[in-house]
């Protein structure tokens, strides 16, 4: 028993030097997933003497392996057809608005939630393409990180989620497997991109 709670001990020591290895600052590392140590050593994005330049570069090549995954997934479902129905996000954005009604602290999230609401509505569109409301869901990302104004950035949180799960669940209806592709290639682009971000800062100090 002790000697497999020593090597758990190595195991996080290990992780831990994974990430400082990557030479992020303490905001930086914030932004690093919970696994971020133990999938930069399962991955051999950090190896023995990497410095950050290397690992910025090994990162670097991932993400855009991911990207290229991404994109074609992307194509080969559009090509089957596969839409997104904005009606059915709607009513999930409506579901979850009238559950932050519940909460008078949260009423100007609500109004942003529901000026998002109008946006999608006033588009006249019932359905899209999956690759358009992936670009949707991107952009609802972008919003969610607006440090400067929390109750829109929190809006914009809850309309990349509606957008996010609508768009996985269509694929894994049209095609497990490809969406299966899609979705491992989005979290490997998700988890590297602050890592390859923070490799590269340092490098370049």
């Amino acid at each position: 028993a002790g000697l497999k709670q020593l090597g758990k001990s190595f195991g996080k020591s290990a992780e831990k030097l994974a990430e400082n290895a990557t030479g992020a600052t303490r905001v930086q590392s914030q932004k690093y997933a919970k696994n971020a140590g133990r999938e930069l050593l399962d991955s051999g994005i950090v190896g023995f003497a990497d410095d950050a330049e290397k690992i910025a570069q090994k990162a670097g090549a991932k993400i855009r392996d991911s990207e290229i995954q991404i994109d074609n997934a992307l194509k080969a479902l559009d090509k089957k057809g596969v839409q997104v129905s904005q009606d059915d996000i709607v009513n999930a954005l409506e579901l979850r608005i009238n559950d932050l009604k519940k909460d008078p602290s949260m009423s100007d999230v609500v109004r942003n939630l529901e000026q998002r609401v109008l946006d999608i509505t006033a588009t006249g569109q019932s359905k899209v393409a999956l690759s358009s409301a992936e670009q949707i869901k991107r952009g609802f990302n972008r919003m969610a990180k607006n440090w400067q104004d929390p109750e829109k950035g929190q809006a914009g949180k809850v309309a990349y989620l509606a957008y996010r799960d609508a768009v996985e669940a269509a694929a894994k209806k049209a095609d497990p497997a490809i969406a299966d592709t899609f979705i491992k290639a989005k979290k490997t682009f998700g988890l590297l991109t602050p890592i390859e971000n923070a490799a590269a800062s340092r490098a370049r100090q």
